[in-house]
């Protein structure tokens, strides 16, 4: 389960940036994940909870936003919603899809007590 170390780098940035701003506490993460990704929010989230246990994070609450995968054709020019990164477009069947959507994966925010 390779959420484990992405969750340990997850919470070494943001008790760091707890640290760089004097933060009491930890209060919020947002992450943004997308299905395309291979991150399992929900392995994530637990591994997440094991690790915040103790720190300054302790009592904080974790947000997870998926983002749905959407590629453009090429061909047509229709959106398309994939399910892999090989998938064809659902309109025409070209595979000249693009992913527009759907890799992402960020801490998008970190809330703090001052």
């Amino acid at each position: 389960m390779h959420e484990i170390g992405i969750a340990e780098g997850i919470m070494k940035r943001v008790l760091g940036a707890a640290a760089d701003n004097k933060a009491s506490a930890v209060t919020a993460i947002g992450i943004k994940i997308g299905t395309l990704s291979g991150v399992e929010p929900r392995s994530l989230e637990f591994a997440l909870d094991c690790m915040k246990a103790g720190t300054l994070a302790n009592d904080a609450r974790i947000d997870v936003e998926i983002i749905a995968a959407s590629g453009i054709c090429d061909e047509c020019g229709k959106t398309s919603m994939p399910d892999t990164f090989l998938s064809v477009c659902g309109h025409c069947g070209s595979p000249a899809l693009e992913i527009t959507a759907g890799k992402e994966f960020e801490i998008s925010y970190v809330d703090i007590e001052e």
